[in-house]
């Protein structure tokens, strides 16, 4: 382990990590968080953010991919009923990607009717 993710690091510093690593892709961080026992569906309790509903926004397919390889719940709503594939539609977007329509496509399959 690197020296930013120890034994010692508290839980929201690691779910706060997670979110991070999910919106700027960073595959190996969200591995190594994972792996050290980090939710990977655990909300930020500080900024309410999760990782795979920031991603889905922010048209992150890399990191949408990696998180669903990870377990990652995609039918989990926030707390306005929306799910990551809700998130990814242009009506919630905060940023403009071209990643969003592959995200779309990744998600539809799989969300609960």
């Amino acid at each position: 382990m690197s020296r930013w993710l120890t034994p010692e690091t508290p839980l929201e510093a690691r779910i706060r990590a997670l979110v991070m690593a999910a919106d700027h892709q960073r595959l190996g961080a969200i591995d190594r968080l994972v792996e050290a026992g980090t939710p990977v569906d655990a909300v930020d309790a500080e900024f309410g953010r999760q990782a795979l509903r920031l991603a889905a926004q922010n048209g992150r397919r890399v990191s949408v991919r990696r998180q669903l390889t990870h377990g990652a719940d995609p039918n989990l709503r926030d707390e306005q009923g929306r799910t990551a594939l809700d998130l990814c539609r242009p009506e919630h977007r905060y940023l403009d990607s071209p990643g969003h329509d592959e995200v779309e496509a990744i998600l539809k399959p799989l969300i609960a009717d």
